[in-house]
């Protein structure tokens, strides 16, 4: 995966996060807005519990955009971001294992965007700059 396609990734989750509401209800999750949380059952395990799994939607948190079930962990298998818990639902929707390129196009038409270059992001030597930077500091 090249350095730019893992940018268009992680821009992609950032959009789905804003529209996590609207892709919960187009996958049939039952949901409740809970502060800076979003709960429901998770829909990974087909828990019954309408908090055993969450979504942080506080744009101030540090976690923001990032899900977990907290009864089995099913975030450790699928991922903790949006495009994780999408994998983890149409799995279990589809009771096969769905690849992350299949879920990759799914975001993007659900987004009414037709591929990852429609997302923007800087060239590829700026981007090299930025990795770079992140590294040192980290």
């Amino acid at each position: 995966m090249t350095l730019r396609t893992k940018y268009q990734i992680e821009k992609l989750n950032t959009l789905l996060c804003q529209n996590v509401v609207a892709i919960l209800n187009e996958l049939n999750v039952c949901h409740r807005l809970n502060g800076e949380y979003i709960t429901f059952p998770c829909p990974v395990h087909e828990s019954r519990s309408n908090r055993s799994a969450s979504v942080v939607i506080s744009e101030y948190s540090y976690h923001y955009g990032t899900w977990s079930c907290w009864s089995r962990g099913c975030h450790e298998r699928f991922g903790k971001t949006i495009l994780g818990l999408i994998h983890g639902i149409q799995t279990t929707q589809n009771k096969c294992t769905v690849s992350k390129q299949s879920v990759i196009k799914w975001a993007l038409t659900f987004l009414g965007l037709k591929s990852l270059d429609d997302i923007v992001v800087d060239d590829e030597n700026t981007l090299k700059k930025k990795n770079f930077y992140l590294q040192s500091i980290i």
